[in-house]
């Protein structure tokens, strides 16, 4: 009987820390995917804004919306 009792309490022991284990492993690899996912973001920006052009001395323009923020930007460029 007693061996049986300290067999099971070995076996609760494993069990708990394989349950650690597991549990750092689960959060390793959510901050992994969190890394990839904000570098993804990071490296589709940068392609969005490959383009863009920087020109100093404009004054902010005060449109509607961004569309018509463009059109204003565009008339006093050109």
């Amino acid at each position: 009987m007693g061996g049986d009792i300290n067999a099971l309490k070995a076996a609760i022991a494993a069990l708990q820390n394989e349950v650690k284990a597991l549990s750092t492993k689960y959060k390793d690899t959510k901050m992994y995917d969190s890394q990839f996912e904000d570098i993804v973001e990071e490296v589709s920006e940068r392609q969005n804004r490959r383009c863009n052009v920087i020109i100093f001395g404009l004054k902010e323009q005060n449109g509607a919306t961004k569309d018509d923020k463009a059109v204003l930007e565009k008339s006093e460029v050109v």
